[in-house]
This record gives C-alpha cells, sequence and structure tokens, in this order.
C-alpha cells in the first residue's frame, strides 16, 4: 500500500533539514559554485542531494526507487508522474511546497527562503 504524504509532513521534514543545513544554505553545483542556472538532482552518489532529495530520502525514497534514472533531474511534477511506482505519493498541496521550494532552490535561494516561499505559496 502506498502511503500518501502530507503538505505538514513535508513542511516538517523541510524545516528539519533547514535545521540540520542552516537556512543560508545554497545548493551547490559540482564546481562548487551555486547552482541557479541549472536544476537539481535528488541524489547524487546515492546520497541525498537538493532539498526534495533530502525530503524524498527521510520519507523512504532512494536513488534506486527510480525505475528510469532520468526522473532523478526531472522536476518534481515530472518525476512522480514518470515514477508510478514510488512507495509514496503526495497530497496535492505537499507536491506545491516541493516544486515551489524546487524552484526557489534551482534559482539560488537559500534553503530557508526556499523553505518559507514555498509555506507561503501553499497558504496563499
Amino acid at each position: 500500500m502506498t502511503k500518501t504524504v502530507s503538505y505538514q509532513e513535508v513542511l516538517n521534514i523541510a524545516q528539519n533539514v533547514v535545521l540540520e543545513f542552516g537556512a543560508d544554505y545554497v545548493y551547490p553545483r559540482s564546481d562548487g559554485s551555486a547552482r541557479s542556472d541549472e536544476g537539481c538532482v535528488y541524489f547524487e552518489d546515492g546520497e541525498p542531494s537538493c532539498i526534495v532529495g533530502h525530503v524524498l530520502d527521510r520519507l523512504g525514497v532512494t536513488e534506486d526507487s527510480f525505475q528510469d534514472q532520468t526522473s532523478n533531474e526531472f522536476d518534481v511534477y515530472q518525476m512522480v508522474r514518470t515514477e508510478p511506482n514510488l512507495p509514496i505519493e503526495f497530497s496535492p498541496d505537499a507536491l506545491r511546497f516541493l516544486r515551489e521550494a524546487q524552484m526557489m532552490q534551482d534559482e539560488g535561494s537559500p534553503w530557508g527562503v526556499a523553505v518559507s516561499h514555498a509555506a507561503k505559496s501553499v497558504q496563499w
């Protein structure tokens, strides 16, 4: 049976990730600079990479969960549609939150800003 993850659960996990990394943490590219001009990958070398990857990891999703390894580079909406056999699914608000956080992160925003903005976008 697939577990449906709520917005509140995703928000709590994302806030814990921010506490772990720091609100000012900016997701780096492989060359160490801010990743503002390229998208994230959820997992890199088997470890969670971007903020959504860290949320997925804490929900029990691993890189091996992807049937199509290109899903690792998709935006979260496309990844969920491409990977129908994930062990979880997201409520609409949870998915919207993850997408907003992902977009902010990919634009170079610190993770604290990305999570705060994403939470406000769900509340609107």
